[in-house]
């Protein structure tokens, strides 16, 4: 009987792990049969899927051989990073034959950050037998076929269709009043309940067969059920849904106002008021979809130590799936500092999530226009109003302004204030006289203060008496009174009277 010889095609990666500072990674693979030579991949530069689709001739296989594949990330001034390995005993493939599968990758004990698989295609043969190529590797020089399953090439009804559609689009079909898609429900259903307590949720990938299952039965408006589904496959089909979204999640005026002008890097501050305004513009399935998927991953924070996922792994696995450029708007280079800049802010909106989302004024809020300019002063009694407005209901009631005034006033060195100056206070802010300060309220004495605080820089003290019966000077003061003004861009220096 004659020697049977593999010849391995690498066809694809999916979900690999991050090794540079934007994001993304360079892949290639080297690949070593015990019993025959070793080969590797070309590199792909800039992705977490990448593919391959190359074909390598390993040599002679035996029932004893051994294979062994290694994933790098490619650095041109350093050495390569491991993102992980993969062993094969290789005594059911030595035999006449094709196969083709997926395959995870480990970290071989080496303790690094690995995630993903690699998706392999052999053809076992006699030596110097003519074969066909596997039709995974026919256009394997250009690398530029893409294996796909047979449910991926399925065509629609366009009524029922839910993936690669414009969330618009989906909102439809909805009843009057729904916030998100149907189809999504169920999956963040599933997450919240189980994705806290499994190790690797939005790393470890789900197994594309099954994942591919689900998503031909929600495009064809079949039920799934989901309770009997794997949990990272649950989690795969939802980073699919977002991936394959004609407009980003976060949408391209996030690109656009805060991406592309490098708001992120020069401003943080400024970023974070652009961001909450953007956020609050959404359209309506955007912002509960961004919501739940926030609140998720907060949750999955929380619990770290069982699921071993920290705040930054998981921001690297979802960012690439939640925002990108324009058509046209970005070329290679830019893409690098692109994916760096979109990590930065899903991490924003992870971290800052109470800031950003628990406080929305009122409907109009959420309808402002993007391109709105951001006054500094606007934005400071915001961040001051909203973290003092502690049950988060929109207003101060007295006991929560209490805590307010009372650290401004110790910001200038001096003692808490009494009952009757608490009262007092309230009745010069409180304009409607409804025993609450609204943000409107609050804003209005804010932006009084910081015009007070420019007079006296300038030289121009106002003259103005104090409120009657207050035995300190107090920052609340009414209309034809300043009182103590805050400093330019913040509360009052501690120290400083």
């Amino acid at each position: 009987m004659s020697d049977l010889v593999l010849h391995l095609t690498v066809i694809a990666g999916r979900d690999l792990a991050a090794k540079d500072e934007n994001g993304l990674s360079d892949p290639f693979c080297v690949v070593r049969l015990s019993t025959g030579t070793s080969k590797k991949t070309r590199v792909i530069k800039k992705t977490l899927n990448p593919t391959w689709n190359q074909e390598l001739s390993l040599g002679r296989i035996t029932q004893q051989s051994m294979l062994k594949l290694t994933c790098w990330d490619h650095d041109r001034f350093s050495s390569d990073d491991f993102m992980g390995m993969i062993t094969l005993d290789m005594r059911k493939y030595a035999k006449e034959g094709s196969w083709t599968d997926w395959f995870t990758l480990s970290d071989g004990g080496k303790g690094d950050f690995v995630s993903g698989d690699i998706q392999l295609s052999f053809t076992v043969s006699p030596k110097g037998r003519a074969r066909n190529k596997t039709p995974a590797a026919a256009d394997d020089v250009g690398g530029g076929s893409k294996y796909v399953s047979p449910v991926d090439n399925a065509s629609y009804d366009p009524d029922k269709q839910v993936f690669g559609v414009e969330l618009e689009e989906l909102m439809k079909r909805e009843a009057k009043g729904a916030l998100m898609p149907s189809a999504l429900i169920p999956l963040f259903g599933l997450l919240e309940k189980k994705a806290p307590t499994t190790e690797g949720i939005f790393r470890i990938a789900g197994v594309h067969t099954r994942m591919q299952q689900i998503k031909h039965a929600l495009n064809s408006g079949e039920s799934v059920p989901f309770e009997n589904e794997c949990i990272h496959d649950i989690a795969g089909v939802l980073k699919m849904f977002l991936r394959e979204l004609p407009t980003p999640l976060l949408t391209y005026s996030m690109y656009n106002e805060v991406i592309a002008t490098h708001l992120m890097e020069s401003e943080p501050d400024a970023a974070l008021e652009r961001l909450k305004l953007l956020v609050s513009a959404m359209p309506r399935a955007n912002h509960a979809i961004v919501k739940n998927l926030v609140d998720l991953l907060n949750a999955i924070t929380r619990n770290s130590a069982v699921n071993k996922m920290s705040t930054n792994n998981l921001v690297i696995c979802l960012s690439p799936n939640l925002l990108w450029a324009p058509p046209g708007a970005s070329n290679d280079f830019a893409a690098l500092e692109d994916m760096q800049n979109i990590s930065s802010i899903v991490m924003c909106l992870v971290q800052q999530n109470d800031y950003i989302f628990k406080f929305v004024e009122c409907e109009s809020k959420r309808k402002s226009t993007p391109a709105d300019i951001i006054d500094p002063v606007d934005a400071e009694s915001r961040r001051l109003f909203e973290t003092y407005d502690i049950n988060g209901d929109g207003t101060m009631d007295k006991e929560e302004f209490a805590i307010f005034y009372a650290d401004t006033l110790s910001g200038f060195g001096m003692p808490p204030p009494s009952e009757k100056d608490i009262d007092d206070a309230i009745k010069v802010l409180d304009k409607d006289r409804n025993n609450e300060i609204s943000f409107s309220e609050f804003s209005d004495w804010w932006r009084m203060m910081h015009g007070a605080s420019a007079s006296r820089r300038r030289g121009r003290t106002p003259s103005n008496p104090a409120i009657s019966g207050h035995s300190r000077p107090a920052p609340m003061r009414s209309n034809s009174d300043v009182g103590m003004a805050p400093r330019a861009g913040g509360a009052p220096e501690r120290g400083r009277g």
